[in-house]
């Protein structure tokens, strides 16, 4: 079960990195409730960050509200993780296959969560904004659908106990393996909008802060630049699915490196905007970006192992139904 040991490992490694994601949506609650973001004012110390839009409002209700969700997204995040973590250590197939449907339902609450920020704040917006924020809506937006598809697919995966098993077990393997397909096509899609993003946070900012600076430019291209390495990645999941079960494994490795080192190029790109803003909780979500990237790795290292030394049915939402 050496491969279930590495998943569970960098499952609790996301765990930890929904933790740093937490505590950066609490000092962002906090500030909200401490008037750091004032009415009618934009905060020139945060003007925008992974998902930007409550600091626009000049409405306190908004303000409280939309930092809330946030709050309460990563929470889910965390569920997430978590669930992943327990699933991969049960050792019957029915249990595991349940927490790893938790699991993938908790990401797309976690989705869920955070579209209406971006999603309300088209409105409130002037147009230089509009855009970003229209992306990052359908980021989030693409992160339930994802979280949705991979949930169906744990279900799908049961096999059937009656007479006709074997036929059940084969449609039950097209429709599982399609179904994470899809799911990783909308994390790509996830990946790629948050890319678009931030590239198109470089036309407003210059009327938040002026003149943008070189280290602010190159910390906001450098996360567009791994949002869009981790879109690749993704994509390229979503081929290892589509294509032929023989070949999986390592198209998968090479998915779970992608989206590794868009993260860590991501979250280098946090690090130059924290240091610009002075700010505790960018500087949190780039530690969480770092983490993710670790528990990426973890992945990675667990589908070094072929298919032929598999000892047990290892990952239950990823390999189709024996």
């Amino acid at each position: 079960m050496a491969r279930n040991r590495l998943l569970a490992f960098a499952a609790r490694v996301g765990v930890v990195a929904a933790a740093a994601l937490l505590a950066g949506r609490a000092v962002d609650l906090s500030n909200v409730l401490s008037s750091a973001y004032p009415a009618h004012s934009i905060s020139y110390s945060r003007p925008y960050s992974f998902l930007p839009g409550y600091e626009y409002f000049s409405d306190a209700p908004y303000l409280e509200s939309y930092a809330a969700l946030n709050l309460v997204g990563a929470i889910f995040m965390a569920v997430g993780f978590g669930a992943a973590a327990r699933a991969f250590l049960q050792a019957s197939e029915a249990p595991k296959r349940r927490l790893l449907g938790l699991s993938a339902g908790s990401f797309a609450l976690y989705g869920a969560m955070i579209l209406p920020i971006p999603l309300m704040s088209t409105v409130d917006v002037g147009e230089s904004l509009r855009a970003s924020f229209a992306f990052a809506a359908g980021s989030a937006f693409a992160i339930v659908v994802a979280g949705t598809l991979i949930r169906a697919a744990a279900a799908s995966g049961v096999p059937s106990r009656r007479a006709a098993r074997e036929i059940t077990t084969i449609v039950l393997s097209a429709v599982h393996a399609r179904l994470l397909a899809w799911g990783s096509v909308g994390l790509a899609l996830y990946f790629a909008l948050r890319a678009a993003s931030d590239a198109l946070d470089l036309g407003w900012l210059p009327d938040v802060v002026g003149r943008l600076p070189g280290s602010l430019t190159a910390g906001v291209v450098t996360a567009a630049a791994g949002e869009a390495v981790a879109a690749l990645g993704a994509a390229t999941a979503a081929w290892a699915f589509f294509g032929r079960a023989a070949r999986r494994d390592g198209m998968l490795r090479v998915a779970a490196i992608g989206i590794g080192l868009g993260l860590l190029i991501a979250g280098a790109g946090l690090i130059l905007e924290a240091l610009y803003f002075h700010d505790t909780a960018i500087g949190l979500d780039a530690a969480s970006s770092l983490v993710l990237a670790v528990a990426a790795g973890c992945v990675a290292a667990a589908f070094l192992r072929s298919s032929e030394q598999r000892d047990g049915p290892d990952l239950a939402v990823l390999a189709d139904p024996a």
